[in-house]
């Protein structure tokens, strides 16, 4: 009984050694299971990270990765638009968010991603920072020595506000 056992266990293993899924697995592309109130699940995209940029496929749209389950990955769309809908495709960018900053944003008007809704040339930016960034220590801050008046007496009196930071 148990040579027939071993012989069995030896026979699948060949067995599953020799097989070959005819299924292709493409990197970098998922599919939106669900989508609700500009939140997306993606199946299918397993090298997903935490802030990641993901474009969706035949739309323009791009979406946030903010959370990663063991089998999907949630995702806030940026820019909405009436073609999304579940059975899309979703493509990695491997890119986390970053917006444009510098001169060149001065007396522009531009949404939270830094793209321009006054309907002038593209912002010429010479840099772009992340926006998930970590701010710096307090040592390293400049210190608040500049009291600032809000002309409310109670509230000049009860929270000391000063230049630089939201409260001494």
């Amino acid at each position: 009984m148990e040579k027939s056992l071993q012989t069995l266990v030896s026979q699948l293993d060949k067995t599953l050694s020799q097989f070959e899924s005819g299924a292709e697995k493409k990197e970098g592309r998922g599919v939106i299971s669900s989508y609700k109130d500009g939140v997306i699940e993606i199946q299918g995209l397993e090298t997903l990270k935490m802030n990641e940029v993901v474009e969706i496929e035949g739309t323009g749209s791009r979406a946030l990765v903010l959370n990663l389950e063991l089998d999907a990955a949630l995702a806030v769309v940026l820019n909405k638009s009436p073609e999304i809908k579940e059975g899309l495709f979703v493509a990695s960018t491997g890119e986390t968010l970053r917006v444009p900053v510098g001169d060149g944003l001065i007396g522009r008007v531009v949404n939270p991603l830094g793209v321009p809704l006054d309907g002038k040339a593209p912002i010429a930016a010479k840099d772009h920072y992340l926006v998930e960034k970590t701010a710096s220590g307090v040592v390293a801050r400049q210190p608040v020595d500049q009291p600032v008046q809000t002309g409310i007496l109670a509230i000049d009196g009860l929270i000391p506000i000063g230049r630089g930071q939201r409260e001494l």
